[in-house]
């Protein structure tokens, strides 16, 4: 056994179901992760937004994960740029958020970038997880 802090808690995070999860986050988190795909919806089109597009297509790689709403499949790390690039365009990182989900009002904007990534890397795993539909 090690005393490595990191690896105490991935070993806690690993061994814990959805089951254990309380029904407080699971709401929490169903909002922040809508809420993170209505700001890459909205921020889709924004300024900026096409101009990365095409620089990101033109950097080569194994085609691995989605890009969404852009129909594509580029590398994982290209993926993760364009989709929380979209979030971040017209996200408002959260400072009005009084409805105590994992981030309130900190202005961080930490849903953004993790539902950005894990709707990037998670395209590869091809696993499926619960879903957080109501």
């Amino acid at each position: 056994m090690t005393d490595d802090p990191a690896r105490a808690l991935a070993q806690h995070v690993c061994r814990t179901r959805y089951a254990d999860l309380p029904a407080s986050a699971v709401e929490s988190a169903r909002r922040d992760i809508l809420e993170t795909f209505g700001c890459m919806l909205g921020g889709s089109g924004s300024p900026g937004i096409g101009e990365l597009f095409a620089v990101v297509s033109r950097w080569r790689g194994r085609a691995e994960s989605r890009v969404l709403l852009r129909g594509v499949s580029p590398p994982s790390l290209q993926a993760a740029l364009l989709n929380a690039s979209m979030g971040h365009a017209l996200d408002f990182d959260d400072t009005l958020d009084t409805g105590g989900s994992i981030h309130p009002g900190r202005g961080w904007g930490e849903s953004i970038t993790v539902t950005g990534r894990i709707a990037a890397f998670a395209s590869p795993i091809r696993r499926r997880g619960v879903t957080l539909g109501g």
